[in-house]
């Protein structure tokens, strides 16, 4: 017993000091992401945006250099996700028994496809807990990711030292 509750003894691992303007940087970037693609969906009135999109803009904008904000990684793994939730939703029925093999599938796709992207595991869940038409592919998902993902390579632009993207592919 004694051995088995030592595996949840933590080590530890300093988490590395951010610097507080890219900080905020970060936090104004996705707050204004968020802001920007809601707005454009409201106008033109063809919903951009949903839950999982708040945690890829925290990704894009906090964490530019991490694998999972690349451009591939966001753009596969939402694809990858949403067309599984659809499928398994239509096979099993829309509900948490669809919700759980389609966040397998998708995680399973986005590390073959070397394209990991942890906001799409939320995409997933949202497409199979409700019928959706396949339509829903291309709105809200895929363009809201599209749309975060133009507004992360034009605000990186702007901040002095920032490459973002790290990688293309």
């Amino acid at each position: 017993m004694k051995d088995w509750l030592y595996r949840f003894h933590s080590v530890a691992v300093p988490e590395p000091r951010a610097k507080l303007g890219l900080s905020l940087y970060g936090a104004f970037g996705a707050a204004l992401a968020v802001l920007v693609v809601g707005a454009i969906g409201s106008l033109s009135d063809a919903p951009l945006l949903i839950a999982p999109l708040g945690a890829t803009a925290l990704l894009l904008f906090a964490v530019p250099d991490s694998l999972m904000s690349q451009p591939r990684s966001v753009l596969v793994g939402h694809l990858v996700a949403v067309v599984a939730g659809i499928i398994l939703a239509r096979l099993i029925g829309p509900g948490w028994l669809a919700a759980a093999p389609a966040v397998f599938v998708s995680i399973t796709l986005m590390i073959g496809l070397q394209s990991l992207h942890a906001p799409a595991g939320a995409t997933a869940v949202l497409t199979a807990l409700e019928p959706h038409e396949w339509s829903f592919i291309g709105l809200p998902v895929m363009a809201g990711a599209a749309a975060m993902l133009v507004l992360a390579l034009i605000l990186h632009a702007f901040v002095p030292g920032r490459r973002y993207p790290a990688r293309w592919y």
